[in-house]
């Protein structure tokens, strides 16, 4: 094993009359920032619920429904991403992307009118997806004084 040893030697001003040098004046303190940050991982499950896709679309209940044994599909999905947020004392920005994978079934549409035969049957392509960006703002708002609930 090998051993390397550096070593420093500080000489004092030997000159007559001469003087050392001045110290360097201490580093300014870092000051801390207004707010955290925090990076995370965003995962959630997303649909449309079935009394808005009613107001447009036929269902299996209707009279003159044309496919008895089959119901309208559920429309849902998975999204995923990242996210990056801020975190000042009152309020929080989140930023982030995300991806929303299409999983639900094939199925049946029709608009409403008296004509169930015009529909569509509609299968979704394979590895379609949404992309999307967006941010979200939140405030704190006190109800009660903050020494009162420590």
């Amino acid at each position: 094993m090998y051993r390397i040893t550096i070593a420093s030697v500080v000489l004092a001003p030997s000159v007559a009359g001469a003087q050392a040098l001045p110290e360097a004046p201490p580093a300014p303190a870092a000051e801390a920032r207004a707010f955290d940050m925090a990076a995370g991982i965003r995962v959630r499950s997303v649909s449309i619920p079935r009394s808005i896709l009613s107001s447009r679309f036929s269902q299996a209940t209707d009279d003159g429904w044309p496919l008895p044994d089959e119901d309208r599909p559920n429309v849902k999905g998975l999204a995923y991403g990242v996210e990056f947020a801020l975190d000042w004392d009152v309020a929080n920005l989140f930023l982030y992307a995300e991806r929303m994978d299409v999983s639900w079934p094939g199925g049946y549409w029709d608009e409403l009118d008296e004509d169930f035969t015009d529909g569509s049957y509609l299968v979704p392509t394979p590895g379609l997806a949404f992309n999307g960006i967006g941010a979200d703002y939140g405030a704190e708002v006190a109800f009660v004084k903050t020494d009162q609930t420590n």
